[in-house]
């Protein structure tokens, strides 16, 4: 398909509900195609202007260009973009839905700015032996959700494989209560699998009256699995109680989470305490009964893979919590936020890797592998680091069961040049257990400072590094000081004296060399000159000191012989007497070796000219 010079906007406002068709989310269906069925806008820029979009089981796709674009047709009702040099803008605004839910349902964006406001949507449910769909979202730019989201679920089941979400942007945003669900419910079905890609920045700030921004690819109930995602950028911010998060909420092993930042991730912050948490919004998403004791809990922002989840009784969860693994040259988190692992169940945590060059935490932020219940507390490593800092009450853990429960504490491993920690702000090295085996702790270091292995007792005001269990067995504090002092080499001297006749050559030097000093003090400007008196500054001239016409004490002079005149040469003091009034008096007069220099120098100079 070829676009002349101008490409016209398409714009959809759509809200038809023919014979009273709706769609998933019980609202009209719109611009409606029977199921299976493909719709493609393409054009200039894309408005869904409160216009919904259904295509139940099918494929929707838009795709904005500039002018004199090329767009090529491919199998299965594809297309593809490669001679399109300039791309328009999509916006979906005043609540403006894409529908696909149904076995195969899938969703294409292509564009300059992907743009979604108003509680606008994109969904994508799958039932029972459907097959799961694919949403791939593409911009030049960026794709930015505003109070908006992209909703794909897979209820019961029975295939081990979950939806996919692509997003391939610049800069890619999640504003003011955003959502990205991907999730399995019941019977065997997978979690969705997410990938993010945005080559410059990806943003989760801000959040609604009630909720915050959610990222989560997880399994609630049955025995499917989590999703896994995966996160590619320069910069990654998690803020204002957003969450990216990976949960297993039955028998299946949780989804893992890594995240990929060439230059830093900042978690920071939580929501406001309005704001309900984001299990909270997931489960009422779904259609779920939600615990309501866990209600105005304002979540805090964090990145975590975990079995179960803090907010409603996991006790039914026996699959573990996937791995987290963090790469990025600086890693921050603060005000309360957290990077963890964990398990609410009784099911083991999972790993957690952190490879950066800096590592800070700050002001109650947390790195944990914890359990709460009988499982096993997570591994915890962090490799590469230039520096790791801890202030104002932070803490890395990986502590297990706080009850009557045998759970082990996971071992911590941490390779850093410095470890540092105010000593008297409380923050902490923790892999301890109640009833089970504390955790190991091993840290190799240039240098620890403000923080020291004793017990960390609850408000103590110390920065302690503990490995101890409270019933059970302490684990080990291993603190490796990676700097020694190497051993001295002994150096055996000559046993014979040194032949000078052989060290020192008397050959012709290269004629036209300088060696010019600048400014006064320090060196003579030649080997003959006299060096400066410390006590005061004088101005010789060319025609050195008349004692006449200066008015110098006998300790401030330099000594001129009265034998030399008209153009008189200084030269350095080498002695010194008493003149008549007792004062000392410094005298230049050449020695015995000066003679036999001089001489030496005259007949090597005779040498080389001749």
């Amino acid at each position: 398909m070829q676009f002349g010079s101008q490409a016209h906007p398409i714009v959809n406002r759509s809200q038809s509900s023919l014979n009273g068709a709706l769609n998933q989310d019980l609202q009209p269906a719109g611009l409606r195609l029977l199921p299976g069925k493909a719709l493609a806008l393409l054009g200039g820029d894309v408005f869904l202007e409160g216009g919904n979009l259904t295509a139940n089981g099918g494929r929707v796709s838009l795709g904005s260009v500039g002018a004199n674009s090329t767009v090529a047709l491919l199998p299965e009702f594809a297309f593809g973009y490669e001679q399109v040099s300039t791309f328009g803008d999509v916006l979906l605004t005043h609540g403006a839905q894409i529908d696909v839910s149904g076995s195969g349902g899938d969703v294409s964006v292509h564009s300059h700015n992907l743009y979604m406001a108003d509680s606008s949507s994109i969904t994508n449910y799958v039932l029972g032996l459907a097959l799961p769909g694919t949403i791939s979202l593409i911009a030049e730019d960026a794709i930015e959700l505003n109070n908006s989201g992209i909703v794909f679920p897979h209820y019961f089941s029975v295939l081990k494989e979950g939806s996919q979400l692509d997003i391939v942007a610049n800069r890619f945003a999640l504003r003011n209560g955003s959502i990205v669900l991907g999730v399995a419910l019941g019977a065997f079905g997978g979690g969705a699998q997410i990938t993010i890609s945005a080559a410059d920045s990806i943003e989760l700030t801000g959040a609604n009256p009630t909720t915050p921004n959610y990222i989560t690819a997880s399994s609630i109930a049955g025995d499917g699995a989590g999703g896994d995602i995966v996160v590619n950028t320069r910069r990654l911010l998690v803020a204002d109680g957003s969450q990216l998060e990976s949960v297993t909420g039955g028998a299946g092993q949780g989804g893992d989470i890594s995240i990929n930042a060439s230059e830093r991730v900042d978690v920071v912050g939580k929501a406001p305490t309005s704001t309900a948490s984001a299990a909270e919004r997931v489960l009422l998403a779904l259609g779920l009964q939600f615990d309501s004791t866990a209600m105005g809990q304002p979540s805090v922002s964090r990145i975590v893979a975990t079995s179960g989840v803090e907010e409603v009784d996991s006790s039914g969860v026996t699959g573990p919590g996937g791995a987290l693994t963090i790469r990025t040259d600086t890693l921050s988190i603060a005000e309360g936020a957290q990077v963890s692992v964990g398990s609410f169940s009784s099911a083991d945590s999972g790993d957690l890797l952190l490879n950066a060059r800096a590592v800070r935490l700050d002001t109650g932020a947390q790195i944990s592998a914890a359990t709460t219940a009988a499982g096993d507390g997570g591994n915890i490593r962090l490799s590469g680091l230039k520096t790791l800092v801890l202030r104002r009450g932070s803490t890395i853990s990986t502590s297990a069961a706080t009850g009557d429960e045998l759970g082990d504490g996971g071992n911590i491993s941490i390779d850093a040049d410095f470890v540092v920690a105010l000593p008297l702000e409380d923050s902490d090295i923790i892999a301890n257990s109640t009833q089970g085996r504390g955790g190991n702790i091993d840290i190799s270091t240039l240098g620890l400072y403000g923080i020291a292995p004793r017990r960390a007792l609850s408000g103590n005001g110390t920065s302690d590094i503990d490995a101890s269990s409270e019933f059970g067995i302490s684990g080990t504090t291993a603190v490796n000081r990676t700097v020694t002092t190497p051993a001295l080499s002994k150096t055996a001297l000559a046993t014979q004296t040194l032949n000078v006749s052989t060290a020192v050559t008397q050959r012709c030097g290269a004629s036209g060399n300088r060696f010019v000093v600048s400014a006064r003090g320090g060196i003579p400007l030649t080997p003959t000159d006299a060096m400066e008196a410390h006590s005061v500054m004088v101005d010789l001239g060319a025609e050195g000191v008349d004692d006449n016409d200066v008015n110098l004490s006998a300790g401030e002079r330099l000594f001129v012989s009265p034998d030399v005149t008209g153009d008189r040469t200084l030269a350095e003091a080498n002695g010194w007497q008493t003149d008549a009034d007792g004062q000392v008096v410094l005298m230049a007069q050449r020695s015995h070796s000066e003679s036999f220099s001089s001489l030496a120098t005259q007949s090597l100079a005779t040498q080389c000219s001749g």
